[in-house]
C-alpha cells in the first residue's frame, strides 16, 4: 500500500508535533527541580537565619541572667529574687556576619525553680557541713568546696552592685540607696513590711539576726571584704537595728521610719 503525498505530510506533522511535546516536557521538568532546588537552598537559608537569630537571644538571655539571676546567702534562703527576660532587642552585625541581641525588658520573678530549690537545699547542706566541720568533723569535698565558691561570686556580685549605689548617694541618710536596697534585698524588704506588735517583733528580731549573720562583716566572703564594702554592710545593720526598735517600740519612730 503505497502512501499518498497528504498522509505522508500528515505523518510528519505528528510526528514533529510529538518531538515538539517531549522537548517541552523535558523543559519543564529541568525548571520543576531547579525551582525545588532553589526552594530548599532559601528554606535552609531561613533556617540557618532563624537559628542564628535564636542563638543570639540566648546568649542575651545567658548574659543577663548571669547579672540578675536568683541569688541565695550561705543558708540557701534567698538573698535577691531573680529576673525573667520578656523582650530583646535583636539587630544584624555585619562583622560576626549574624545576629547580637539584648535583652530590653524583664520582671522580678518570685518563686523558686526546681532546679533553684535543689540548689537550695544543696547549699544548706552544705552550710551544716560547713558548722559540722567547727565541731570536729574535718571532711573535705570538692564539689561542695566547688559549690561553695561559685555561691560566693554571685554573692560578691550582688554586693558590688549595692556598693555602687551606696557611693552614688551623697545624702547623708542614703535615702536613694536604701530604696534601691529594699528591692533588691528580700530580708531588708520584709523588714520594712512588719508591722509593730508582738508578733511584729519576733519576727523582726529573726530576719535581723539572718541580716547580721550574712553581712557583718566577719561573714561577707573573701571576694568582697575591702574597707568600703564593710563601711556600707555596716550602715545597712545600722539601719536594719533601727527599723527592728522602731518596730518593738513605735513611739521612738520617726515618721515615715517603717
Amino acid at each position: 500500500m503505497k502512501l499518498t503525498i497528504k498522509m505522508r505530510k500528515r505523518i510528519n506533522l505528528i510526528i514533529v508535533m510529538i518531538f515538539l511535546i517531549l522537548i517541552n516536557n523535558c523543559h519543564l521538568t529541568h525548571a520543576k527541580k531547579k525551582k525545588i532546588k532553589t526552594d530548599n537552598e532559601e528554606g535552609s537559608n531561613v533556617n540557618e537565619a532563624v537559628k542564628k537569630k535564636r542563638d543570639a537571644k540566648s546568649k542575651a538571655r545567658k548574659k543577663f541572667l548571669d547579672k540578675n539571676g536568683i541569688v541565695f546567702d550561705s543558708y540557701g534562703r534567698v538573698l535577691r529574687w531573680g529576673k525573667v527576660v520578656k523582650n530583646y532587642d535583636c539587630k544584624q552585625n555585619k562583622k560576626i556576619k549574624g545576629w547580637y541581641c539584648t535583652v530590653t525588658d524583664s520582671e522580678v520573678r518570685k518563686y523558686l525553680t526546681k532546679e533553684e530549690e535543689r540548689r537550695a537545699k544543696m547549699i544548706k547542706l552544705d552550710k551544716q557541713t560547713e558548722l559540722d566541720a567547727q565541731y570536729g568533723s574535718n571532711s573535705k569535698d570538692a564539689k561542695r568546696e566547688r559549690r561553695l565558691r561559685k555561691e560566693n561570686r554571685k554573692r560578691c556580685v550582688v554586693y558590688k552592685d549595692w556598693l555602687t549605689e551606696y557611693k552614688k548617694d551623697d545624702a547623708t541618710d542614703k535615702k536613694q540607696f536604701f530604696q534601691h536596697l529594699s528591692r533588691e534585698f528580700v530580708d531588708y524588704q520584709n523588714l520594712r513590711r512588719i508591722q509593730p506588735g508582738s508578733r511584729g517583733v519576733r519576727k523582726s528580731k529573726k530576719i535581723f539576726r539572718n541580716i547580721a549573720r550574712e553581712i557583718h562583716s566577719d561573714k561577707l566572703p573573701e571576694g568582697c571584704r575591702g574597707g568600703e564594702m564593710k563601711e556600707m554592710m555596716s550602715t545597712i545593720l545600722g539601719k536594719c537595728e533601727k527599723i527592728k526598735d522602731c518596730i518593738s517600740q513605735p513611739h521612738t519612730c520617726e515618721e515615715g521610719e517603717l
